[in-house]
């Protein structure tokens, strides 16, 4: 999964507390993340038994058939259930309490964490966190469930996310002019804003695109002047386009369209048809 698509629905966030004796045995669409809380579990994943005891945290994934018993007493199992990308389904999506022969395959989520021993124990030093996410209304819920499942990634699945390459600097000042931001900055603003020699800028931008790093912010002032005054005045896509003078725009203008910019382009062509 790239980290750029995730985005969590929580599907359930609760306390809940099974009565001694119980016993659950399922399949799950979803991931489900339980903090045992009191009370004792014997727990039976992908055919393997764990005697599991208060301070526990169990990391069920989709499709695993498990199940669990309650050994003694009661047993507190505060949980979260959710999916890590949002769908239009998401919503429409049961917890799912069937055995696999009995469950709509198709409903299972991906399982992103597969390259990864099945062991449902994992470690988490944020219960509070955890009980955070529980309480909050849904905005909020979502943030802090973000930071949950960074604290679940980082202390148990090293690696499920490698660090995105660092973009070059002659790149980072490419997209900061594209995006018009940068259009109005010389040289000096570019040198403090990347923290850079001018000198160093210009030969990065040359040495990754091909043209000057002003040529090229110079062919995106006259694009975006051109879009500007379609709807703005002179004096105005002169200025947001980084010209302190109306006069140095008009002429930067004419030379690269071979118009004043009080002329639209498109006249001396449909004077010719």
């Amino acid at each position: 999964m790239d980290i750029h698509t995730l985005n969590p629905y929580i599907r359930v966030a609760m306390r809940s507390v099974l009565p001694a004796g119980h016993t659950i045995r399922r399949i799950i669409y979803d991931y489900e993340l339980i903090f045992l809380e009191s009370g004792n579990l014997r727990f039976c994943y992908a055919d393997r038994e764990y005697c599991c005891h208060p301070g526990q945290w169990i990391f069920i994934r989709p499709g695993i058939p498990h199940s669990f018993h309650c050994e003694k007493g009661e047993v507190s199992q505060p949980h979260i259930h959710f999916d890590l990308i949002y769908t239009p389904e998401s919503e429409q999506i049961p917890v799912c309490f069937q055995d696999l022969p009995e469950a709509d395959a198709g409903r299972i989520r991906p399982d992103i964490f597969r390259k990864y021993p099945l062991s449902p124990l994992v470690k988490l030093s944020s219960p509070e966190l955890f009980f955070s996410v529980l309480s909050a209304e849904p905005l909020l819920q979502k943030g802090l469930f973000l930071q949950l499942f960074h604290a679940l990634i980082t202390e148990n699945f090293p690696g499920l996310f490698p660090p995105a390459a660092k973009q070059s600097v002659a790149r980072q000042i490419k997209d900061y002019i594209d995006s018009g931001q940068g259009l109005p900055a010389g040289l000096e603003e570019l040198e403090k804003q990347f923290n850079y020699s001018r000198f160093y800028l210009e030969k990065a931008f040359r040495r990754e695109f091909g043209t000057s790093l002003i040529a090229y912010r110079n062919e995106k002032r006259m694009e975006f002047a051109q879009k500007l005054l379609e709807t703005h005045s002179v004096t105005t896509a002169a200025e947001r386009v980084g010209y302190r003078s109306i006069y140095a725009f008009s002429r930067a203008y004419k030379n690269h369209f071979g118009v004043p910019p009080s002329k639209k382009l498109y006249l001396p062509f449909s004077k010719r048809s």
